[in-house]
């Protein structure tokens, strides 16, 4: 399978994971969703970590502000949201 088929593979596991919550941002700004809560949904929808990594390269790329409020919203502290988004941009 292509490189490219494979993101497109991904892209569309992780819209299914989001599409799947109900009412996903009030979880989060109920705090009732943690980073750890977070990969085992993604990991459940059957992500992989290159799917995750695409995920977020995607967010970051298409909703800058939206990915970092998304990122403090899962308890994730500074240094860390600042490594993911480096990564998403590399």
């Amino acid at each position: 399978m292509s490189a490219g088929a494979m993101d497109e593979i991904g892209q569309a596991r992780a819209t299914e994971a989001a599409e799947g919550l109900e009412k996903p941002q009030q979880l989060m700004e109920n705090d009732m969703i943690t980073k750890d809560r977070w990969v085992e949904i993604m990991r459940a929808a059957g992500l992989s970590d290159d799917d995750m990594h695409n995920w977020h390269r995607q967010f970051e790329r298409l909703e800058p502000d939206a990915h970092q409020e998304f990122l403090e919203s899962l308890g994730i502290d500074a240094g860390e949201i600042r490594q993911i988004r480096e990564r998403c941009r590399s």
